[in-house]
């Protein structure tokens, strides 16, 4: 469909009633602005809204716009922050209906200066505890252990017997994470994974537990060593084996020291630019 027929359906949709044009394309289409919805209307995923009083979906301006048309005006408040954050550089891909949208900002590196492209490789940082919670999915679908056993079944060093996965996972344990003592940034920790047990039984609790939410990752280093116990691997080996290597996840692995591939760049920079 041209562009010119797109914006004649959406300004149709838009008289209708029936499409609310997001702020950055009135614009494209030479709408006026129009009032807010009432607050008896959600938010239904990314297909648009729907309101409580009449079940009819309302249609997007993502149901008439080309992905391009929609996401190309956001490129330069993207740039915009990270110039505001300093953060070097940055990859954006976006898949929707069929339709891709790709964005690459800065460089890798403000040593090297290499260009990001769609084919850099970034640090997951916190993105792993997802990883990890669908490692742990597998073996509970294969019945090797269940959501509620538990940890001090698997681990006895742990000192709490009320601890089970989900709590760890859902951090609802109360436990204080306690970063500032033990992490350094750059993926530098100043304890051994050996003592990963011994640091989470020296944590404060400071909330109530199961009635409480406490960002702790340490939780989640718990979880992978009870997957290292159950399966008998490493953790990135049943990364690899159960979820990159099905997902044919090729450049996707656990960090280690002296990895090197032409893609890839260790430094801050390239560390802060994969938290954006």
């Amino acid at each position: 469909m041209a562009k010119a027929e797109v914006r004649a359906r959406a300004k149709k949709l838009i008289s209708l009633g029936q499409l609310r044009p997001l702020s950055y394309a009135r614009p494209l289409l030479n709408v006026p602005k129009q009032e807010p919805r009432k607050h008896s209307e959600k938010l239904f995923g990314v297909g648009g809204l729907r309101s409580l009083k009449y079940p009819r979906p309302i249609l997007t301006m993502g149901d008439a716009l080309p992905l391009f048309d929609r996401l190309y005006p956001l490129k330069e408040p993207l740039r915009r922050v990270l110039e505001i954050t300093g953060t070097p550089g940055c990859a954006i891909h976006v898949c929707h209906r069929g339709e891709e949208w790709t964005a690459n900002f800065g460089v890798l590196s403000i040593v090297s200066e290499r260009p990001v492209t769609s084919d850099s490789i970034f640090y997951l940082t916190s993105l792993t505890t997802g990883i990890t919670a669908a490692a742990f999915a597998t073996l509970v679908h294969e019945g090797k252990v269940d959501w509620t056993t538990p940890v001090r079944s698997v681990i006895p060093e742990v000192n709490d017997a009320r601890l089970t996965p989900l709590d760890l996972l859902s951090m609802r344990s109360g436990y204080y994470p306690a970063d500032a003592l033990t992490w350094q940034g750059e993926n530098i920790a100043l304890l051994l994974k050996a003592d990963t047990v011994k640091h989470w039984n020296a944590l404060p609790q400071l909330g109530e537990f199961r009635n409480s939410y406490k960002y702790n990752s340490w939780g989640y280093a718990l979880v992978g060593i009870l997957i290292e116990r159950l399966t008998g691997q490493t953790l990135s080996q049943v990364f690899k084996d159960r979820i990159f290597d099905p997902l044919e996840l090729k450049n996707t692995q656990m960090f280690q020291w002296g990895y090197n591939h032409h893609n890839f760049e260790a430094t801050r920079s390239l560390r802060t630019s994969s938290q954006l």
